[in-house]
């Protein structure tokens, strides 16, 4: 995706919406479990931003959820862990995730 852009397919309608169309090289995706939240991994910004998902498929008050700091790059790909907490590949830096050294992301 290295337009800024980030779609959402819907399967019954087999229609590709627009989400965003402004991230600075979004990358890594992930949904909380109730998949009212998009976490989208924006490489160049080393930052996550956190896109609320409303019932129609668009998007409402899209923010950072986290700055990161440090590393040569920025976020990369993210996985949801147990307790509702973000593990995040940064480039340069490691692994983001509870029991490293880096800390502890919870969704909220």
């Amino acid at each position: 995706m290295p337009n800024g852009r980030v779609y959402r397919y819907d399967l019954l309608d087999q229609k590709l919406d627009l989400l965003i169309d402004t991230g600075p090289s979004p990358n890594g995706l992930m949904l909380n479990e109730p998949e009212s939240l998009l976490y989208v991994a924006m490489t160049r910004a080393n930052a996550i931003w956190r896109l609320p998902l409303m019932s129609d498929g668009t998007v409402s008050k899209v923010g950072i959820f986290i700055q990161l700091s440090g590393g040569l790059g920025g976020p990369d790909g993210m996985e949801r862990g147990v307790n509702d907490t973000i593990h995040v590949a940064h480039v340069g830096t490691g692994v983001f995730g509870p029991s490293t050294v880096w800390g502890y992301l919870p969704i909220a």
